[in-house]
Order: structure tokens, then C-alpha cells, then sequence
């Protein structure tokens, strides 16, 4: 009889989990059969019946894989048949892995292996070994999921169609949008104020749809040195400020005046906002025309009220008698706004702020025409000042208008529309002057790109 030894038993508790072929292959070199080193069951030479004690222990399986939860019935046969006490009793090596009932199941608890031991209630000495090797819970896979890549022209033309990724690292791809006098520069992630990226730059991480902004740069109208705008060859910052503040006052030969304008196709506007369709023309060849647009809408109208673009409670009387700033609108339109600073997604009647895109009768792209007017205005006087703090905008008689990150960023994203350049001729026909804006948008962030950090990211090399 060959009998495990206890060193054996201390082997196998202490096994690492690599699969049951292992477990089986060591408890089948012991157990089978394990039987006691005693003699009780030998002829003694008496001649009466013999007591027969248990032998050995035999097992229809040594080991078995399960998982968590399993369940497993060990199925012991005690030899000799005729044994006195065939009862036996379960012990296991680890009830973290595997619990053992008082009838041999074995219920799987958590990953790892354990040894079940089969003990002879009878005899001490006979027992088997039963191997459960408990396997980790299978992860199921991660689905993937997809998310769109959308791509935005913002005010380009052209399209491009979306793109799916699955989370991973993505690779932005060349701008395949086109903007008239614009280069494409960079893709913004979520808004054009979002963080930017250059084609082939990578987003590490992507768990949403996302939608990618092109970011233009304006290309410089190359200045002719006989030309208007001759003398600001070269200039920026306070120093181009300076100079159109100087021309401005040269080519201003007058003012139309505030009651000129009128609130009828009768009055000056005629040159400066009529409806195209109406056009006429003057002996000399000046355009005219016999309606009005209102600003804001686009509306065709006859009777309207004055907008100060720059509102007078905030010193917008200095200039209310220049054309370029004061603009044609409706009377059920003109009060929307009161006298709020241009805050992009307002629509505030508190004088907080206020986007004419917000309300329902605005035009988006009149954001441009906005900005261009208020800039104008900064050279129209020398007593204005542009702010770009929002909780200002219902201050009045501080001749401050803001706020200028907003309008820096309608002027680079709405392209100066064909009524403004309508607009810009009917004016120097009227006092002599343009606005340098209209003709010249990169003067914007020219003159104020380094105004605050926020600023500067706006105009980037936008000028």
C-alpha cells in the first residue's frame, strides 16, 4: 500500500491555478487507490468471522475545472465492498475558492484551486484527493461603440462628409472646406473657441459625436500705396488706430446729419440701404433706391425708426449724425435691443447683453455688419472706448461698448456682405468717407488682437 504522504497534501493546497491537467495528473501517481498500512484485515488464525475495515477510497473523477458558481457532486466508493463503514467526511484546503458539503458537493466560490479531501470515517488513514480548479469569470467583450465626427464649414463653402471613430486616437484630416479671401488654418473641437488642431494631429481620447470647426485666416488685401488706405501701410495696434482716425477725419468731408437720414426712402438712407430691387440711378450714375432694407431683418420697407448701432446712452449721440453708424429698422424691431452691449446668445431685454442672431426676426450674418459699425465708430471719435466686460453693458453715459472678443470674432467669421459694400459706396457719396472695416476687416485684430488673452486666440494670425 502506498500512502500519500501529509508533505503531498501541503504540495497541493499550494499549487498555483494552471489548469486541472495538473491537479489530476499528481493526485493520480497517490490515490489511486489509497489503502491503509495496517494488518486488521489479515487471517489472525481465529476461526470465527472477520472484521473488514475500510481499504481504500476511489473517485469516478480526481479533479474537475468549474466556474464560479458551479456546482459538483464527488462520487466516492470505499473498498472492499464489504467494508464495515463506508461513511466518509469532505474537508477542503481553501473556502475562499470552494466550500464542500457533509454529501460531497462542491459549490465553486472564487478564482483559484483547491484540494477536497475524502476521509474514511472508519479508518483515519484511507482518504483520496479531489482537485477543483475554479476559473476566472469570463469579462465579456467591450463593445465597441462608434462615435460621428461631424465637420463644420463655418462660413466656408463645400462639404465633407462624417467620419465614425471608435474612441481611439483620431486623426484630423485635411480641411477639404474653401473660403473666399480666407486660408484655412486650424480645426476648433465643439466651437470656433474650442481647442485647436492642425490637419494630422491626433485627439487622444474621443467618448461622444464631436463636430470640428474650420478655423480661417483672412488673407491681406494687398494695399495700394496711391490708394485710400496708403498711409497705413505697415501699421498695427494703436498706431494703425491712430492713423485711420487721421484719414477718417481728412476724407470726411461732413456728416448727413441725424434728421437727414429721415425715416422714409425720402431721406439719405436711399443711398446707403435700399433694396437692390428698386435701384435707380442718379444723372452722375449714382445708385439709389426707391425702398429701404431694415437692418437686422433684411426687411423691405418704407417707414422706419433709426438704430444707433452704438447706443446713445452709452455715447453713441457723438456719433449718431455719421450714416456709417446710425442704420434703418423697423419700429416693432427697434426696441429688442434697448441699449445692451453685443453679447453673442443673448436676448436680453435687461440691457445685459444682446445677439441680433437671438431673435426671431435677425439675421445671423448681421453680427458682421454689427461689429464693423462699432468699429468704425473707434475712428470716427477719439472719445469712445471698446471693453470687453459683459456686466458693463448696462451702465450708461461711460461711452464704453463691448464686447469686443464677440465682435472680433463675428467680424473674422461673417464675410462683409454685399450691402455693406452697397452700403460703404452710398456713404462716401454722401460725407467722403468709407469704413475702412468694410474694405479692410484684418484691421480688426490689427488694431486690437492683443486687447486680452481671449482676444488673442480669436485672431490668431488673423490679420
Amino acid at each position: 500500500m502506498k500512502k500519500l504522504p501529509i508533505l503531498i497534501l501541503m504540495s497541493l493546497a499550494s499549487v498555483a491555478v494552471a489548469g486541472c491537467d495538473s491537479f489530476e495528473a499528481i493526485l493520480k501517481n497517490y490515490t489511486q487507490p489509497i489503502t491503509t498500512n495496517t494488518n486488521e484485515n489479515e487471517d489472525n488464525g481465529d476461526d470465527g468471522d472477520e472484521t473488514v475495515y475500510p481499504e481504500s477510497i476511489v473517485l469516478e473523477e480526481y479533479g474537475v475545472e468549474l466556474k464560479i458558481g458551479d456546482t459538483y457532486q464527488i462520487l466516492p466508493t470505499v473498498l472492499p465492498s464489504n467494508a464495515i463503514n463506508k461513511d466518509v467526511h469532505y474537508t477542503t484546503s481553501d473556502e475562499e475558492v470552494c466550500s464542500v458539503s457533509d454529501e460531497g458537493l462542491v459549490t465553486a466560490l472564487g478564482e483559484g484551486g483547491a484540494i477536497i479531501s475524502i476521509i474514511s470515517e472508519e479508518k483515519s488513514d484511507v482518504y483520496a484527493y479531489f482537485a477543483a480548479t475554479v476559473l476566472p469569470d469570463e469579462v465579456p467583450p467591450t463593445p465597441v461603440t462608434n462615435y460621428t465626427v461631424r465637420f463644420n464649414a463655418n462660413g466656408g463653402n463645400g462639404v465633407m462628409q462624417e467620419d465614425q471613430t471608435d474612441g481611439s486616437d483620431y486623426v484630423l484630416p485635411e480641411c477639404e472646406f474653401t473660403r473666399d479671401k480666407h486660408t484655412f488654418s486650424k480645426w476648433a473641437l465643439g466651437t470656433t473657441d474650442g481647442e485647436q488642431y492642425s490637419p494630422n494631429e491626433k485627439i487622444e481620447y474621443i467618448n461622444s459625436d464631436i463636430t470640428l470647426y474650420a478655423i480661417w485666416t483672412a488673407d491681406s488685401t494687398p494695399i495700394n500705396p496711391n490708394d485710400y488706405y496708403a498711409s497705413t501701410v505697415g501699421l498695427e495696434g494703436q498706431a494703425l488706430l491712430n492713423a485711420l482716425r487721421a484719414l477718417n477725419k481728412t476724407k470726411r468731408k461732413s456728416t448727413v446729419g441725424y434728421s437727414a437720414m429721415g425715416t422714409s426712402p425720402a431721406g439719405q438712407f436711399k443711398y446707403t440701404d435700399y433694396d437692390p430691387t428698386t435701384v435707380k440711378y442718379e444723372a452722375d450714375g449714382t445708385p439709389y433706391g426707391t425702398s429701404i432694407t431694415s437692418f437686422y431683418s433684411e426687411t423691405k420697407t418704407n417707414s422706419f425708426n433709426r438704430e444707433h448701432v452704438w447706443p446713445n446712452t452709452h455715447g453713441g449721440n457723438l456719433v449718431e449724425s455719421d450714416i456709417h453708424m446710425t442704420r434703418p429698422t423697423l419700429n416693432s424691431e427697434n426696441g429688442s435691443r434697448g441699449h445692451s452691449f453685443y453679447v453673442e446668445g443673448m436676448k436680453s431685454k435687461s440691457n445685459e447683453g444682446w445677439d441680433p442672431a437671438m431673435e426671431s426676426f435677425g439675421k445671423e450674418s448681421y453680427r458682421g455688419d454689427s461689429a464693423r459699425i462699432i468699429f468704425y465708430c473707434m475712428i470716427a471719435t477719439d472719445q469712445l472706448t471698446l471693453v470687453d466686460d459683459q456686466s458693463r453693458s448696462h451702465l450708461t453715459k461711460n461711452k464704453e461698448m463691448g464686447v469686443i472678443s464677440d465682435m472680433l470674432k463675428w467680424n473674422l467669421k461673417y464675410e462683409v456682405a454685399a450691402r455693406e459694400q452697397r452700403r460703404n459706396e452710398g456713404a462716401e457719396h454722401l460725407q467722403g468717407n468709407r469704413n475702412p472695416f468694410i474694405d479692410h476687416p484684418e484691421f480688426a485684430c490689427k488694431i486690437w488682437k492683443d486687447f486680452n488673452s481671449k482676444t488673442q486666440q480669436i485672431c490668431g494670425g488673423n490679420y
